[in-house]
Parts: C-alpha cells; sequence; structure tokens
C-alpha cells in the first residue's frame, strides 16, 4: 500500500511539473503565419520592395506587443497578399488630388479673404471720411444759398458781399470736385469689394463640393483590405490605401485577421471597424483580444 501511495505521489509531482514548463499554450501564434506578396499592381504607386517593407512594419505592430515572432515573409510561398487594383483605390486617388487641390484652393481663398478684410477697412475709413467730408459740404452749400437768397431778396448785395460769396462759391465749387473724387473712390473700392466677395464664395463653392465628393466615401466601414479564410485557404486582399500610415495599418488590421483577433470598439486601435485613426500601436483592447487568442499567460 505505501507503495502504491510513493507512486501515486511521484505521478502528481511529475505531472506539476510538465505543466510549469509551458509559458503560453500551443494556439494561432505557436508557429509563426507564413505569407508571400501575391497579385501586385503597380497602379497603387508603389514599389513591391516598398510593399515588402510595409508588411513588415505592419508585422512589427503586433510582434512588438507579444515579443514573439508571429509573421515571416517567404518569397516563394505562404498566405498570399494581394495588392488589387479597382474602384475603392481609383477613388482614394482621385480624392487624394482633390485634398490636394483643396489645400491650394483654400490657400488662395485665404489670401483673398486677406485682402478682403484689408480692404473692408480701407472702404470702411473713407467712407466715413466722405460722408464727413459731404455733411460738411451740404452745410456750407446751406448757408451758402440761403446767403445768395438774402442778398438776391434785396436786391443785390454790397461789393464786400457779394466778394465775400463769390470766394465761397468758387471753395464749394473745388470741395464739390474732391467730394466727386472720394465718391468715386469709395465706388472704386466697393466694386472692388463685391469682386473679392464674388471670388472669395466660387474658391468656397469650389473646396465645399470637392469636400462633399470625398464626404460621400468617406468613413465607410473598413473596406480597404479583406482577410479571407475558405476552403481554398487563407488570403488577404489590400484594396485602397492614400499614403505609408494607412497602408501599414491596414496590413495591420488585416494580419489582426489573420491571427484570430476580431474588431473592438475602441476607435483608436488597430482593430477597430474604420480606418480613421493614425495610431500606430495596439490599443489596451487590442493587446488583451490578441494574448486571448494566443492564449497567453503573464506570469507563468
Amino acid at each position: 500500500m505505501k507503495i502504491l501511495r510513493t507512486l501515486a505521489l511521484l505521478t502528481i509531482i511529475a505531472g506539476s511539473f510538465s505543466y510549469s514548463a509551458y509559458t503560453y499554450l500551443r494556439g494561432p501564434c505557436a508557429d509563426p503565419i507564413v505569407y508571400s506578396v501575391g497579385t501586385f499592381n503597380e497602379q497603387f504607386g508603389i514599389s513591391r520592395e516598398d510593399f515588402i517593407t510595409a508588411l513588415a512594419e505592419a508585422e512589427a505592430v503586433w510582434e512588438t506587443s507579444l515579443g514573439k515572432e508571429l509573421f515571416t515573409y517567404s518569397a516563394i510561398k505562404g498566405m498570399p497578399i494581394h495588392l488589387i487594383y479597382d474602384e475603392r483605390q481609383a477613388t482614394a486617388q482621385k480624392n487624394k488630388k482633390l485634398e490636394a487641390k483643396i489645400d491650394q484652393v483654400s490657400g488662395s481663398a485665404e489670401e483673398v479673404k486677406n485682402q478682403l478684410d484689408l480692404l473692408k477697412i480701407e472702404y470702411a475709413r473713407a467712407k466715413v471720411v466722405y460722408e464727413t467730408d459731404g455733411e460738411v459740404f451740404e452745410a456750407r452749400q446751406n448757408a451758402h444759398s440761403a446767403q445768395v437768397e438774402y442778398w438776391n431778396s434785396r436786391g443785390g448785395a454790397p461789393a464786400e458781399e457779394y466778394r465775400k460769396l463769390s470766394t465761397e462759391s468758387a471753395a464749394l465749387k473745388s470741395l464739390y470736385a474732391t467730394l466727386e473724387e472720394k465718391r468715386t473712390h469709395v465706388n472704386d473700392m466697393a466694386v472692388r469689394l463685391n469682386a473679392l466677395v464674388s471670388s472669395y464664395n466660387g474658391l468656397v463653392k469650389n473646396i465645399n463640393s470637392n469636400v462633399a465628393t470625398i464626404n460621400q466615401s468617406a468613413d465607410k466601414e473598413f473596406e480597404q483590405g479583406e482577410y479571407i479564410s475558405d476552403a481554398t485557404g487563407q488570403r488577404i486582399n489590400i484594396y485602397e490605401f492614400t499614403d505609408r500610415q494607412t497602408l501599414v495599418r491596414v496590413l495591420a488590421h488585416e494580419l489582426g485577421h489573420a491571427l484570430g483577433v476580431d474588431h473592438n470598439e475602441n476607435p483608436d486601435s488597430i482593430m477597430y471597424y474604420l480606418n480613421g485613426s493614425e495610431s500606430m500601436v495596439l490599443s489596451s483592447e487590442d493587446r488583451m483580444d490578441l494574448n486571448t487568442v494566443c492564449r497567453f499567460k503573464e506570469g507563468v
């Protein structure tokens, strides 16, 4: 009986020692996923070498967190990652050109707006001067007319008064000519103001039209790429990206699906269903889901 109990005890110890030897259980992350570059369309404007480099950066987003090699590139075989050009990338490239145009037109609009603001100030000042001088002129003209009427009602003005009236009449004519110049200047500025307003509104309309065009395809579900696993095997299709950072995030997102990680609700996550963030590191939700998929056990 003692021998049997001793043997049973040794079996338990051996089993316990064997279990403690694992830091993680074998799962999807036990062996690196081998991938290769499949269909490659040069209409994306990226070289094959740059695409492979972007894939390496996408790998690192996941591998850095786990401290383990999860993917490996093969030039010969592996899960194919296809770069497929269709209307999505055509739209993305069109939108990128529109964005560049928006930036250019926005710069022009800002310049016109600055000119408009300065001219508004100049116009307001000139208008005040014109209106003030006009009131002064009108008051002097009314006073002069009253004096002329007064002396005419008495059969004519004495020589000295006549001289004064003649001098004031000449001064009023000079003032009127100056006032007309100011009126013309103010009116010219009003014409320039209206032209600038029209130009600015046209630029804004152009900007808004391009923004509306872009917004029609913005904030869509994560359709820039897809991970597929079916009877024919695993593959990743990449359909759309506008710059290198977007490409790396799209690749990282689909590689996450290849690991078995699903979407989460954090907008900054690599695995959020929309590709709108600029973050290039895993969120806490991404890390938690990765550890769950890999069945990683910390501290064991």
